[in-house]
């Protein structure tokens, strides 16, 4: 497994669903759930930044905003976290995201294979567990089922025209 090709390649499955989407459906809910595409991108935005934390703690105590995710669990955290990042202006919350995702590929850099692959080392994770299949378990399986939900989302507007 190589964790920079999994986040490669998740970004480039983002960036190919998000590609000309139209600038008047960013709000429309029900891309998943009551979810609108600006809810969508907050909460991979949010996860980006969960990803960065990961990495800039890996191997010591989960930094404040991993915690904050440990403590609250996913569905709590999507729900304080992704409103507010919903309500930015959509260039604002792209910057975001792609400085946390370029972020995440600097810090994945600085930690010798050897180590990603050690398995324990995110013991809040699963003692059974390394960063590469955290990273290709919550990274790229999770964005493939939201570009999945946004794939169909799209299809549905076509279909409405």
């Amino acid at each position: 497994m190589n964790a920079e090709d999994i986040l490669f390649y998740a970004n480039k499955h983002v960036l190919d669903a998000l590609q000309d989407f139209p600038d008047d459906q960013w709000d429309a809910s029900g891309v998943t759930g009551w979810w609108s595409m600006k809810h969508v991108l907050g909460h991979l935005t949010a996860f980006e930044t969960l990803l960065v934390a990961a990495l800039e703690s890996f191997g010591r105590q989960p930094s404040a905003y991993l915690q904050k995710y440990l403590d609250l669990g996913g569905h709590e955290f999507n729900n304080q976290a992704v409103p507010p990042l919903a309500q930015k202006p959509l260039a604002e919350l792209w910057g975001q995201y792609h400085a946390a995702h370029a972020r995440s590929l600097e810090l994945l850099r600085l930690i010798p294979l050897e180590k990603r692959r050690q398995a324990g080392t995110l013991p809040w994770y699963g003692a059974e567990y390394d960063l590469e299949d955290f990273i290709a378990y919550t990274y790229y399986g999770h964005k493939r089922e939201h570009m999945g939900e946004i794939n169909a989302f799209r299809d549905r507007l076509r279909n409405a025209a």
